[in-house]
């Protein structure tokens, strides 16, 4: 190469080592430098949107926690095994529950099969929000049909 380059006329020299270093140059900035560039311009955005929601959760503070108390819509006086047969009679769960048992004053154990999963765990938030049941202890089998599982779980109704 170096003789490649010393066989050149002086003019040719010059022109092909500025051109060369012209070319580096756009190289290290394409391949290196913009991409940096992008990122730290994406971060920034990301920074920036997550200090616009931080603000707006600071400023709706009290409507969030006012929302999210549940203990005043909390039924009590209802048994359990009632609240389960209310919110299970219709709906995606109906045929999904096989048995309910009473495991003691203010606990219950449920079989359920081929449950939806999302349905289950959307009325096992129900359960909680309206009638303060807490799951004590769950059990979820994976069945072959996408979605669905077996599930035994005790349900508790603090006092």
């Amino acid at each position: 190469m170096k003789n490649w380059l010393n066989s050149l006329e002086s003019r040719e020299r010059l022109l092909v080592i500025i051109g060369g270093s012209i070319t580096l140059a756009l190289l290290i900035y394409t391949l290196l430098w913009m991409p940096f560039a992008a990122e730290v311009n994406n971060l920034d955005n990301r920074v920036e949107a997550h200090r616009a929601t931080l603000n707006w959760m600071k400023q709706n503070t009290d409507i969030i926690r006012s929302n999210n108390t549940s203990a005043d819509t909390v039924q009590r006086g209802q048994s359990l095994i009632a609240s389960i047969g209310q919110t299970t009679n219709s709906g995606p769960m109906k045929d999904s529950v096989k048995r309910v048992e009473e495991s003691g004053s203010h606990s219950v154990r449920v079989w359920l099969e081929k449950a939806p999963f999302d349905h289950m765990v959307v009325w096992l938030e129900q359960m909680q929000k309206q009638f303060g049941a807490i799951v004590t202890s769950i059990n979820i089998d994976q069945q072959k049909e996408p979605g669905q599982v077996n599930a035994r779980l005790t349900l508790e109704q603090p006092e």
